[in-house]
């Protein structure tokens, strides 16, 4: 008897999903490497902005999906700079700011965690160590945290029309970064920030705040991908690609 048309397709999916495989078209919703590569490319993106970039993981991942432009990291912490400056040297089209980025131009306190990826300029929450053991503070460093706005001239010379995708993940401060750019969020075309369903910060604004200012500056949601769930599927944290809201 002659298969139903796609049971033989469906039957080989199965066999791969139990070897943890997948095959399909071509579709940006599913997997955020496609999705912001094809953001970069229709916003015509020439300059990543990537706050929070610890030691270059990002950029990396930059170029391994295809972005050819500009990279500026920004970093604070001083054995992540050494780190993420080496990183950078062999690419003619990467820079290193050796600051944080804020709502004010200061020196603060940072709180340099275990696993680095935690480090973060406001304290961890019982909440977050129970979830991550790495998130516990190892030591505290002084930094220096700088608004955007008072940067982005420097940061995008040479530029003739600077069209930016701003990337956050600053561990908590992804609102106040906002708030020290409004002097240069409109040429801010597309960007990511990480969302974050349970706090893992003191004072840490919650996933509906967030959406709100990026709301407040003309920056709309484009698409949400898991970044963490508890071990009962809970929503821990999201990456959000937002793009600019015409008009």
């Amino acid at each position: 008897m002659p298969q139903e048309p796609g049971t033989a397709n469906t039957s080989l999916r199965r066999q791969l999903w139990r070897l943890g495989w997948d095959v399909h078209r071509f579709d940006p919703d599913l997997t955020i490497e496609a999705f912001v590569s094809t953001v970069l490319t229709t916003h015509r993106v020439n300059c990543v902005l990537d706050v929070g970039a610890r030691i270059g993981d990002y950029g990396r991942w930059l170029r391994q999906i295809g972005y050819r432009g500009r990279i500026v990291s920004f970093e604070p912490v001083a054995e992540h700079i050494q780190v993420l400056t080496e990183v950078a040297a062999s690419d003619g089209r990467w820079t290193v700011q050796p600051y944080g980025l804020g709502s004010r131009s200061e020196a603060r306190t940072i709180s340099v965690t275990k696993s680095s990826d935690f480090t973060s300029l406001l304290p961890p929450r019982a909440d977050a160590m129970a979830l991550f053991p790495g998130a516990a503070v190892d030591r505290e460093e002084t930094v220096e945290v700088r608004r955007l706005d008072e940067l982005f001239a420097t940061v995008t010379a040479g530029l003739a029309e600077p069209r930016v995708y701003l990337k956050l993940d600053t561990q908590g401060s992804d609102v106040e970064v906002l708030r020290g750019a409004t002097g240069c969020l409109d040429r801010v075309v597309a960007g990511q920030t990480e969302l974050s369903f349970v706090p893992l910060y003191e004072g840490q604004p919650s996933y509906l705040e967030a959406l709100a200012e990026l709301d407040r500056y003309g920056l709309a949601p484009a698409g949400f991908f898991v970044e963490a769930r508890t071990a009962d599927w809970r929503l821990i944290e999201a990456n959000c690609v937002i793009v600019r809201r015409p008009g």
